[in-house]
């Protein structure tokens, strides 16, 4: 399965698993959570806020990103949401760095960068705890790596909770 796919609402992930493997998933994340009704507003959200997104000038992106991390775009309130916002985000920023690292980086608001750096920590954490010491996760680490790299010339200190994620991703 895919990350995108493992990180889903219970109802998804298992219709993917059954139209797989024919069956009903047994294992004990998706066993233990309630069933929750899928809401297809929010991936129209976040599908439309992706495509504003690539399509923004890179100080629009800052904008737009600082307000999905802080939850302000669409509501993080389960954590299924969490795991697809930060999967988008960490798509968008790859897509940035690898487009254009001086402008990425220059067009940074004050904080931005270590606001970015620490909630795809985060994220990191949440998705490890879900697919453990997997693959999966490379992309996402390849990004934090790179951040990392740009993170002293924001002038910030990391907090300990995220320096010990990154001695994880490390």
């Amino acid at each position: 399965m895919r990350l995108s796919n493992l990180l889903q609402p219970q109802p998804k992930r298992n219709e993917v698993f059954k139209n797989t493997w024919g069956l009903d998933c047994a294992c004990t994340r998706c066993t233990s959570e309630v069933s929750k009704a899928v809401e297809e507003s929010f991936y129209s959200k976040i599908v439309d806020l992706q495509g504003r997104m690539r399509a923004a000038s890179v100080e629009d992106f800052w904008v737009r990103a600082l307000q999905l991390v802080r939850g302000e775009s669409v509501p993080m309130d389960e954590q299924w949401k969490a795991n697809l916002i930060y999967l988008i985000l960490q798509d968008e920023v790859e897509h940035r760095l690898q487009q254009d690292e001086q402008a990425f980086k220059s067009s940074c608001p004050t904080g931005g960068l270590l606001t970015l750096f620490e909630a795809l920590l985060q994220a990191f954490s949440q998705q490890k705890s879900i697919v453990g010491e997997s693959w999966l996760l490379k992309p996402l680490c390849k990004t934090l790596l790179h951040l990392e790299g740009l993170h002293p010339a924001a002038g910030a200190a990391l907090t300990s909770a995220a320096a010990g994620w990154m001695q994880e991703v490390r």
